[in-house]
């Protein structure tokens, strides 16, 4: 029986995708679609993977409330005959792999005095500035808007596990100190 489930009720970013191969007869995807629904997903995107005669692989995008009804969608899947679940992913897991912050160059370097201005020797006369006015470093470096994003990943962190248990107190950020700059 569906779960009465709404669009709000859900939790942002809470989807898996699941890559399944599966007969390629009609009405096929609409008993995966009743399945899923009855399991309390919603369907949200369907790709194309690959199509043979008699089969085709699908990634089939699941927004799910929680990780028990993840775990009821996929295992009521593997019941359906015919359907082999190929894997299952969790989005908000696949974000993260690797990290989500990349560092690359701020200023596009083309020619040999880009290269003299940002790096050698540019890099010499920002390193002699600040070593006479420390406080340069946070202008002349990406100190401050490190600095910044800590903070914020460290009050969303805190207010996470604050939500989970009122007692708990989140980490101080790393390289972070009291005083403002």
């Amino acid at each position: 029986m569906a779960q009465d489930l709404s669009m709000a009720a859900l939790p942002i970013g809470f989807t898996i995708i699941m890559r399944l191969e599966m007969p390629n007869t009609p009405g096929a995807f609409g008993a995966l679609a009743g399945i899923v629904g009855d399991a309390g997903g919603i369907i949200g995107a369907v790709d194309m993977y690959a199509v043979g005669k008699s089969n085709l692989t699908r990634d089939v995008t699941v927004t799910v409330p929680s990780e028990g009804v993840a775990h009821a969608i996929r295992t009521a899947v593997e019941g359906i005959d015919g359907v082999r679940v190929v894997f299952v992913s969790d989005s908000t897991f696949l974000a993260h792999i690797g990290g989500k912050i990349r560092i690359g160059p701020k200023i596009p370097v083309k020619t040999r005095q880009d290269l003299s201005t940002v790096y050698t020797p540019g890099v010499a006369r920002v390193s002699m500035a600040i070593a006479a006015d420390p406080a340069k470093a946070f202008q002349l470096t990406i100190k401050t808007q490190l600095r910044k994003s800590l903070r914020s990943m460290n009050m969303v962190a805190g207010r996470s596990l604050k939500r989970r248990n009122p007692e708990a107190r989140p980490a101080v950020g790393i390289g972070l100190s009291s005083t403002k700059h």
